[in-house]
C-alpha cells in the first residue's frame, strides 16, 4: 500500500512540521519532512496512521541503522 499524499500532509500538519523524534522544524532546516514506519514495513508494519510518523532525514537514517542492528543485519567490525 502506498501513503497518499493527503495522509502525509495531516501527518506533518499534526506535528506542527516537526520532527516526531528530535522536533526539528522542516521550515527551520529548509527540508522536507519523510514518514517513518515506527515499526519497520520489513517487520510487518503497516502504513496506516498508527504506525506512521513525520521524522527529518536525520532521525530516519539512525532509526534505519538502529533496526538493522537489532534484527542481526547491521554492519560489524572485529576489534
Amino acid at each position: 500500500m502506498t501513503i497518499s499524499e493527503a495522509l502525509r500532509r495531516q501527518i506533518i500538519e499534526e506535528a506542527g512540521h516537526r520532527c516526531e523524534y528530535c522536533k526539528t522544524s522542516s521550515r527551520l532546516i529548509g527540508m522536507p519532512l519523510i514518514m517513518e514506519h515506527v515499526f519497520p514495513k520489513s517487520l510487518g508494519g503497516q502504513d496506516d496512521r498508527s504506525n506512521l510518523a513525520a521524522s527529518c532525514y536525520r532521525c530516519n537514517e539512525f532509526i534505519a541503522i538502529a533496526n538493522r542492528v537489532a534484527v542481526g543485519i547491521g554492519q560489524s567490525w572485529a576489534l
